[in-house]
């Protein structure tokens, strides 16, 4: 555990806070747009050097998609960036780590299979063709005496806590030079602990004359080690606070345009009906190892139980082996008095159970979908989305998609057609996915018009519904007449004559959707992967 560093004179361009401090970073009229949705209208923000600014509001205010475009990973629409007192122009995330801005993402951008001290240098190794292991672990050990950050640069990131992944981002950043950093919801993964010593972390950042964005919607982390506030609700500002001179109350009625009710607490009524019974529940983690043993619990009708544990602990193990994700290797199930324990997610589902995944990225949701397609996974094969199980109807998934996207505020409901991966990862969120085929809208999208007059219902090739990869799924089966043949070519005729209107070449066509790669590039891809970690082996 690291503590708290005695109290020191900083650095040169940290003075005390309250006092007059030249601006760092300015940020003027900043406007972002995703189709129909505006993220960003016009959002101003001043942080002063040598401060901890935070930057707060509700989900999909815009605070991650602000602080993308000072990294680089957004063009702004408009608005002006001033950093130590010139404009500059932000292309992409080289041309602000050589500002000196760096970014700690809220989803690690870490390679488990490296170690820690080649994870900070990747990218920036400043040797020789061959890596020199023991040279670039001293580099990291000074950074770790210098800012009091404890890793082990010898240890593998796949083998280490969460809660030391994140320093490993801190060192990455701080490696390059960084002088303005991003924390982007630094503590949504760490125990209570582990947010004490990224405090610890933090203060000792900001001595040793570090500017530092903290974004958050947490009141008591703000109120812990901020200096100043830039509230955001959406899209624009909505206030801008002293935290010396403010109250939680305060900051939260920025956030959300109202006066917050004070909550009290309210007594459950006694129930005796049980709705989910676990007895000696037992299972394997993924690398075999027993992640599960002998797990007793009960639920009742009305309550709420809360499973408490540092991570690793088997919460997720618990989490799939009640949804059918994860074999069960002994114990049982019961929902409604009906063991489960052996059911696959289909048929657990249709019990009444729901699941909303740890990763949401990765097990929630497909980034290439549209919103409104992510909306009706795992009601994708049945009305009225799809006649027959077979042919999707896109107006109905549009027309639901944009209910669902009323009903529950979801990020983006007037612009449901834009894939999920361009809305911001609070927008992301709430769009919950459990399972889906790319072939079936695919198939709607291009066969629907097209082969309805051939009198046969079409079917998508095995290969492309098994894997929902590569080009959209070819109708087979279909006996073709050779006047449709002829439109057919004419349609595509067509259609080329129209990209060639609007500047673009008819080979683009050709190209797998949603931006995926051929066969040929994904291997590439991987022999390149492969490469990268023999070179940083040093063979």
């Amino acid at each position: 555990m690291i503590g708290a560093r005695p109290e020191r004179a900083r650095t040169t361009g940290a003075t005390a806070v309250g006092t007059e401090r030249v601006p760092l970073l300015e940020m003027r009229g900043i406007r972002k747009r995703f189709g129909d949705l505006q993220a960003l209208d016009g959002v101003d923000l001043v942080v002063n050097e040598g401060e901890i600014h935070a930057l707060v509001g509700e989900n999909g205010a815009g605070k991650t998609t602000l602080m993308n475009v000072l990294y680089g990973l957004y063009h702004p629409d408009s608005g002006t960036i001033r950093y130590r007192e010139r404009d500059v122009r932000i292309t992409g995330p080289r041309d602000a780590i050589a500002l000196g801005i760096g970014m700690i993402h809220q989803h690690f951008m870490l390679v488990p299979p490296l170690t820690v001290a080649e994870n900070v240098v990747l990218g920036d190794e400043r040797g020789g063709p061959v890596l020199d292991d023991r040279a670039i672990e001293e580099r990291v050990r000074g950074l770790e005496e210098r800012f009091a950050i404890a890793v082990e640069p010898g240890a593998r990131v796949e083998d280490i806590p969460l809660g030391l992944q994140q320093r490993v981002e801190i060192l990455k950043v701080l490696y390059r030079g960084s002088e303005l950093l991003i924390f982007d919801e630094p503590t949504a993964v760490l125990t209570p602990q582990e947010v004490d010593e990224l405090f610890a972390i933090v203060r000792t950042l900001r001595e040793e004359g570090k500017t530092l964005i903290l974004i958050t919607h947490k009141l008591r982390e703000v109120m812990a080690v901020t200096d100043r506030i830039t509230v955001l609700r959406g899209g624009r500002n909505a206030g801008e606070l002293v935290t010396k001179q403010t109250t939680p109350a305060e900051i939260a009625r920025a956030m959300v345009g109202r006066e917050m009710k004070q909550l009290k607490a309210r007594a459950t009524p006694p129930r005796t009906e049980v709705i989910l019974d676990v007895r000696g529940l037992e299972a394997l983690s993924d690398r075999g190892s027993p992640a599960l043993r002998g797990i007793d619990f009960e639920i009742r009708s009305g309550e709420i139980l809360g499973i408490a544990g540092v991570g690793g602990n088997g919460q997720s193990e618990l989490a799939q082996c009640l949804l059918g994700l994860r074999k069960v290797a002994a114990g049982t199930i019961r929902i409604g008095g009906i063991d489960i324990s052996r059911d696959d997610p289909k048929r657990t589902r249709a019990r009444g159970v729901a699941y909303v995944p740890e990763d949401r990225r990765i097990e929630g949701l497909v980034l290439a979908f549209t919103v409104a397609d992510d909306f009706i996974l795992g009601k994708q094969d049945r009305p009225p989305y799809a006649a027959n199980g077979i042919v999707l109807d896109p107006a109905a998934i549009l027309k639901a998609g944009g209910r669902l996207a009323v009903e529950y505020a979801a990020e983006s409901p007037g612009d449901r057609r834009q894939p999920i991966r361009r809305q911001s990862a609070k927008g992301r969120a709430r769009s919950r996915a459990l399972g889906t085929a790319q072939a079936h809208r695919r198939l709607a999208a291009d066969t629907r018009a097209r082969y309805r007059r051939d009198g046969v219902r079409p079917r998508a090739s095995p290969r492309a519904a098994r894997t929902g990869r590569g080009h959209p799924p070819r109708v087979i089966g279909a006996r073709r007449d050779p006047r449709s043949l002829r439109s057919d070519r004419g349609d595509v005729r067509r259609s080329h004559r129209r990209r060639a209107r609007r500047g673009l070449s008819h080979r683009r066509a050709s190209r797998p959707p949603h931006g995926g790669t051929h066969g040929g590039r994904r291997l590439v891809g991987a022999l390149l992967l492969e490469v990268l970690v023999i070179h940083m082996r040093g063979f």
